[in-house]
Parts: structure tokens; sequence; C-alpha cells
């Protein structure tokens, strides 16, 4: 419904989803709580691929361990993929977008990249705190992680391992 005025852009009103998707998050928000919650595991190509091979029946069959079931279900949630609000793993239509065109295929990627800007905890800290097209190894990342948002070191150590196994998984 949108008709592309920008008065979203301009206003207090943040009800469209541009305007949503525009907005930066204020130090100290809850935003960010959360990050730690994908158990240490990123969003892996093989992960989504048994997801995609049986959606409802994938989560008894034990190919996974207990954890990486446990975040898949997370990850898949944040990225609209399967009803976040549903407590039975209910595969939304973007599992079978996904299926039809392939996990090998990047739109399927950039689908999942999309919702997980907007819902991911962690996706956000990254996109929104770590500098673009810099080099950094693990020890810069957790620096940029504010104690106000992550006091835990470990925490803070899963949630870099987690991003950077998401991003070299997914591409």
């Amino acid at each position: 419904k949108c008709v592309h005025c920008a008065k979203c852009m301009t206003e207090l009103n943040k009800a469209c989803w541009r305007a949503f998707a525009l907005a930066l998050p204020k130090k100290g928000n809850t935003m960010y709580k959360g990050m730690d919650r994908y158990k240490g595991f990123g969003l892996r190509q093989e992960f989504v691929e048994h997801y995609l091979q049986n959606p409802t029946g994938c989560w008894g069959e034990k190919v996974l361990g207990n954890l990486q079931y446990e975040s898949l279900r997370t990850w898949l949630r944040d990225a609209q993929v399967i009803d976040p609000s549903s407590k039975s793993n209910q595969p939304t239509e973007l599992t079978d977008i996904i299926s039809a065109l392939s996990i090998y295929n990047p739109l399927s990627w950039a689908i999942m990249w999309v919702n997980l800007a907007q819902t991911s905890p962690l996706v956000r800290w990254y996109l929104f705190e770590v500098p673009a097209g810099e080099a950094l190894d693990r020890n810069e990342l957790i620096g940029f992680i504010d104690d106000q948002d992550c006091p835990a070191e470990r925490t803070k150590s899963n949630a870099i391992i987690t991003i950077t196994d998401t991003l070299n998984s997914s591409l």
C-alpha cells in the first residue's frame, strides 16, 4: 500500500515497513538483547538444506544435535521461514519459495538476509555497529559489542562465533 510519498521517513510515526527497516537502533536499546540465542551456531547452508528436505518432519530426525536444531529453529523464525508465532514450527510460504529457488540460489539467501536484518538482534547489531569494508579479527569484533547491550564476555564471544559462522556458511 506504499505510495512512495516518503512521509514515513520524516514523521514520527514508524508504521511503514520502510521506515522501520531504516530506523537506527539506539545504544542500550533492547534491540540487541538476545544476540546469543543461536546457541553458537550460524545459519548454515547444510542446516537449511536439511530443513527444506522435510520442513515439518526434520525436527525429529536426529540428523543434527539438539542445540543445532534449536539454533536452526531460531534462525528460521527470525528469517520468517517458519512462523515466529507458531509453537509447532509451522512453515511459511517462504519455505516453498526457497525450496523452489533452491538453497544454492543466492536469491534464497537474499530473502532470508533481508528478513534477518529486520528481526535478528545479532544481524542488526552487525549491520549497525560493525564498520563496512574492514577486515576485523574476533577480538576486534567483540570490541564493537557494547557492555550495556551484552555484558558477559562469553556471550560476546559466542555471538561473534555465530555471526561469522553464518556469514561463512551462507555465501
